[in-house]
């Protein structure tokens, strides 16, 4: 390698070593900066350890080489990072995918894969790295075979998203030159760079490059929806559409469509796949069969889970390992398992990464996945077994309405005027109040809602007794009544409340917005007020 000079801004640097580098000004815009040209106002984030270069002389071929590697079968997220950190690096750097794509990017890159910097892996010399960064990973063994470039590069820059990683992290034994790790819980690893993106006023991106950074933050998301999206997921995406990302190629690629084999597989998946029935969630696994490898699997996964009204869902793709010419029918040859593992957000306890960690795969808690190889059909199934029993040891046990409801129960007696139902019910914020023979031993005799008060008001009926208006056929629960039933009669019936009832007597209430609370769906600490405060405009 011809001699370069080389200078480095240092953020967050791990490992680095003794080597003697000159550091250049931090070239990123200012706070106050940002917020004069911008309509929105982003927080500052410390640069990268980019190279910045004087260009050796003498023929290209001898010039050091700048790559950025995505993972093996490249998702939107480590293919928009790839090129925003190329953008970041100069624009002689190279993005290089060194194992397949999904089938979405694949479409996409038919279209658009003159518009980046990209090259073939059987391209690249790798004595002449200088510079590597790896994105949306920190496994070397999802580098491939591009996993032994880490040896060759005098500087290894890795971002990625995934805080918890898998067991095969790149460390510094594997990086003799330096080595920067920088791992943050956002949304999308494309964020992090984007973040870098905005700050440096000297780099302009195209629309195109706006277009795939948006894809990315997009897809790895899901369009703001997920739960691990972040304010700065949101402030990235916004900033990439003030410069141009087009929304009708986002609406177009975002989407996954569905191949004639993945399609096949599917049907397959929702005909023969296992459901469990676990304290009202719905957990599932199913085997699949195929010739040859199939891209893509992670979109018939998520079909599947919503199709099935699954909760959570471990799909298992199994393929021949090894060329087709050695392929044997025997049932012990080799066999290489995908596996992907999917669950709602609303599913609480499940972390499929740590489930599949021990294997080599990895990810979010909710969605991850896992391939190996193993001997045999059976040895299949019995991984698959395996998971899942580890799986059903993960989830909590059921929340019942003993561990939430209100024991402080709202109650007027029979004889109790609705005025006086009124008064009560203002001042607690309530929805509803139930209906006793008496305060001392609370024996329920139905309940009245705020919109029987609202109508006693409007008819100026108040001073009439409560008896008048009680609702008798009233449904209840008992304290052992598990929070899936408690929120299906109030969805099924359409009430707010169910008062918990033992040997006839109230002893608590749950309500619509204790289950909100249980989901957590609704935070009682900042919109508590706006609750009691709609729930008094039935009064005003």
């Amino acid at each position: 390698m011809a001699p370069t000079t080389v200078a480095f801004q240092l953020a967050m640097p791990l490992n680095h070593s003794t080597r003697k580098t000159s550091v250049a000004p931090l070239q990123h815009r200012t706070f106050t900066q940002m917020r004069a040209d911008t309509p929105h106002t982003y927080a500052p984030v410390p640069p990268l350890p980019l190279p910045i270069s004087k260009e050796a002389a003498g023929p290209s071929a001898s010039k050091p080489l700048d790559i950025v590697l995505t993972h093996a079968s490249a998702d939107f997220d480590s293919l928009g990072c790839a090129v925003g950190l190329a953008k970041l690096i100069s624009p002689s750097a190279l993005v290089v995918l060194p194992a397949g794509v999904h089938s979405a990017v694949r479409r996409y890159l038919t279209l658009h894969k003159s518009f980046f910097p990209i090259a073939e892996a059987k391209l690249i010399d790798p004595t002449r790295i200088r510079f590597l960064g790896v994105v949306d990973t920190c496994s070397k063994k999802k580098l491939a075979t591009a996993a032994s470039w880490l040896s060759h590069a005098e500087t290894v820059l890795v971002i990625d998203h995934h805080v918890t990683s898998d067991a095969h992290v790149i460390t510094k034994q594997d990086v003799p030159g330096d080595l920067h790790i920088i791992t943050e819980d956002v949304g999308a690893a494309t964020t992090l760079v984007v973040e870098r993106l905005m700050q440096r006023r000297d780099i302009k991106l195209t629309a195109t490059e706006c277009t795939l950074l948006a894809l990315a933050i997009h897809t790895d998301t899901g369009s703001l929806s997920f739960e691990n999206t972040t304010p700065r997921d949101a402030a990235a995406l916004a900033w990439l559409l003030q410069r141009g990302a087009c929304q009708r190629s986002i609406s177009q690629f975002a989407r996954n469509y569905l191949t004639t084999p993945q399609q096949r597989l599917l049907a397959n998946a929702l005909d023969t796949m296992v459901v469990r029935h676990v304290d009202g969630m719905r957990v599932a696994n199913v085997i699949l069969e195929a010739n040859d490898y199939v891209s893509g699997m992670a979109g018939v996964a998520q079909a599947a889970l919503e199709l099935a009204n699954i909760d959570a869902l471990l799909l298992a793709v199994v393929v021949p390992a090894g060329r087709k010419s050695d392929v044997s029918s025997s049932p012990s040859h080799m066999k290489r398992v995908s596996i992907i593992c999917r669950a709602l957000s609303r599913v609480d306890g499940i972390d499929f990464s740590a489930l599949l960690r021990p294997h080599g795969g990895g990810g979010h808690p909710q969605a991850a996945a896992l391939t190996t190889k193993v001997r045999g059909g059976e040895a299949v199934g019995a991984l698959v077994e395996s998971l899942m029993d580890r799986l059903m040891a993960q989830l909590p046990p059921p929340t019942l309405a003993r561990d939430f409801m209100s024991t402080d129960v709202v109650a007027v007696t029979k004889d109790q005027t609705m005025g006086d139902a009124r008064t009560i019910l203002f001042e607690s914020g309530h929805t509803g109040i139930a209906v006793v023979r008496s305060l001392e031993g609370k024996e329920l005799l139905g309940v009245i809602s705020r919109q029987d008060i609202a109508v006693a008001e409007k008819k100026q009926l108040l001073k009439t007794p409560v008896k008048g208006w009680v609702a008798r056929k009233v449904i209840t629960v008992a304290k052992d009544t598990p929070l899936h039933e408690i929120e299906r009669l109030l969805v099924d019936n359409n009430i707010g409340r169910l008062p918990v009832v033992e040997d006839g007597q109230v002893i608590g209430i749950v309500t619509r917005s204790d289950v909100l609370v249980q989901r957590r769906l609704f935070d009682p600490n900042e919109d508590a007020h706006a609750v009691r405060n709609v729930s008094q405009s039935y009064f005003v």
